[in-house]
């Protein structure tokens, strides 16, 4: 039976978070995951919202439409424009802007951020 030496193992260990002290990369992941669980507690109903518009699409309810800015049909996704978020929120299938991925994070990042300390 082969055996992995010692120093990988350590090494592996390591990268998973469970040798000795924290890598960088367990620090970045779980601070990444305080922020998203910031987010979610601090913006319920965006959450609700995306993931009905999820299931809608999985289950064949919704078709992707394409960009409303460049006409693209590759990689779209569904975007709850802001001053509608009331009714995008109670209506989550009906207030969808069908932005491509490049258009939607331009937009995000135009945006001032929600839910964020």
């Amino acid at each position: 039976m082969l055996r992995i030496p010692e120093k990988e193992t350590a090494a592996l260990d390591a990268s998973r978070g469970g040798g000795i002290g924290d890598t960088s990369r367990s620090k970045s992941r779980r601070k990444q995951g305080e922020s998203q669980a910031a987010w979610r507690e601090a913006n319920r109903a965006a959450l609700k919202a995306h993931n009905k518009v999820g299931w809608a699409i999985r289950s064949g309810k919704l078709k992707r439409g394409v960009c409303s800015v460049c006409g693209s049909d590759r990689h779209v996704d569904a975007h709850h424009p802001t001053e509608t978020d009331e009714l995008a929120y109670q209506k989550p299938l009906e207030a969808i802007v069908w932005l491509c991925r490049s258009h939607h994070r331009q937009l995000h990042a135009r945006l001032p951020k929600r839910g964020r300390k």
